[in-house]
């Protein structure tokens, strides 16, 4: 058996590392040479893809609903009566975030 038979994991280890270190002194050091072009490159088709982008009209029946922590934690922010009187409220408070699908059908009705 040759040696790299043997030893996939340790060539497959170096190659890994290889192409780690490569990518972080093209983050870190952008003037390196041979290192520079490539990534600057790079960089400039995001630069593109974000100027350009999609240029389709925006949909009006799309909402989008950010929920961070202090949302979630109802109590603080809302009234023991108000939850009580609410059944979406009662579920999101029963079980944490990942909430059943009548919670969301709840809150698409209402919305």
């Amino acid at each position: 058996m040759n040696w790299l038979a043997r030893h996939r994991r340790l060539a497959f280890a170096v190659i890994c590392l290889f192409w780690t270190a490569m990518i972080f002194a093209g983050y870190f050091f952008p003037t390196l040479p041979f290192i520079s072009m490539p990534w600057r490159g790079e960089q400039s088709f995001e630069d593109l893809l974000r100027k350009e982008g999609r240029k389709t009209p925006t949909h009006d029946d799309l909402i989008f609903l950010g929920i961070d922590q202090q949302s979630l934690q109802l109590d603080a922010t809302i009234g023991k009566e108000e939850i009580a009187g609410n059944r979406a409220f009662e579920l999101m408070t029963e079980r944490p975030f990942p909430w059943s699908r009548e919670v969301w059908a709840l809150l698409l009705d209402r919305l």
